[in-house]
């Protein structure tokens, strides 16, 4: 029997070596709608008291540690283009690694869920930059419609999973063509 191996470690520096998954599933940051680093504090200090002997060197900061959490804060980046900026900095370079620890002939799964458009165009410009390319997209019903954040609200009601491959003789395009404005708005 094989026993598993858990470590902690940053989705920008992944430490496999290339061309080593055949696929690869993640789940990136929503952009600006979940402070993670934050909401962490509450878990982190009860697990400093309970496991932080066992696991020190996950425990040294009094509270989660913040300075490289891939999320778009416009309290903490300075304004909200700033914090855009940084989060397709972050999250090009985490699909970077992606790209880079998949084999040719991979597929990464990526779960994404936003209501608005711009946290879509950074997504998708950050796995154009990175080299990945959408080669379909499955909206799948994950949110529980009885859940308190649906209530009388207009709550997301599914996640889409785009698969990516990458391919160096069918190049996607550089950037994305995008609008801000739709219809009359």
């Amino acid at each position: 029997m094989r026993v598993p191996r858990v470590q902690q470690g940053s989705a920008t520096e992944l430490p496999y070596p290339d061309n080593f998954f055949d696929a690869v599933l993640t789940d990136p940051p929503y952009y600006d709608n979940v402070p993670y680093a934050d909401l962490s504090d509450f878990f982190f200090v009860w697990l400093k008291r309970t496991v932080g002997d066992l696991h020190p060197e996950l425990f040294a900061t009094p509270l989660a540690p913040k300075s490289q959490e891939m999320v778009a804060d416009a309290s903490k980046a300075g304004g909200m283009e700033e914090a855009r900026r940084r989060f397709e900095e972050m999250l090009t370079q985490a699909f970077r690694e992606i790209h880079r620890v998949l084999k040719p002939d991979g597929i990464a799964v990526i779960v994404f869920a936003h209501k608005t458009t711009a946290a879509w165009e950074t997504v998708l410009q950050a796995l154009l930059d990175a080299g990945l390319y959408m080669t379909a997209s499955w909206p799948i019903h994950t949110e529980m419609q009885a859940r308190l954040r649906a209530q009388e609200s207009a709550a997301l009601a599914s996640s889409i999973y785009p698969p990516s491959t990458w391919s160096a003789a069918s190049a996607p395009p550089k950037r994305l063509a995008t609008t801000t404005k739709c219809g009359g708005r």
